[in-house]
């Protein structure tokens, strides 16, 4: 009987360590992927806040420009948009 009792502690213990290694890498593999999409959302984000810098400065900058002689003004806001 006592043999029984510490074979079945044996197995739940080596069940448990195992959950909870699973358990720990997945945690561990759910951070990384955190941190990448997280630098990518502020790659993402920096890009977006400089086009809105250029089409504010295209903007208030005037039709008669010299900028805007190979290219209209409309023509660089759609590019910008793009």
């Amino acid at each position: 009987m006592l043999v029984l009792l510490v074979l079945i502690g044996v197995t739940v213990g080596l069940f448990t360590c195992r959950t909870c290694s699973i358990a720990g890498d997945h945690v561990a593999n759910s951070m990384k992927g955190a941190v990448i999409s997280y630098d990518e959302y502020q790659d993402i984000y920096a890009t977006c806040e400089q086009i809105n810098a250029d089409l504010g400065v295209i903007k208030e900058t005037p039709d008669t420009d010299g900028q805007f002689t190979q290219f209209s003004k409309s023509q660089q806001i759609n590019t910008k948009k793009q």
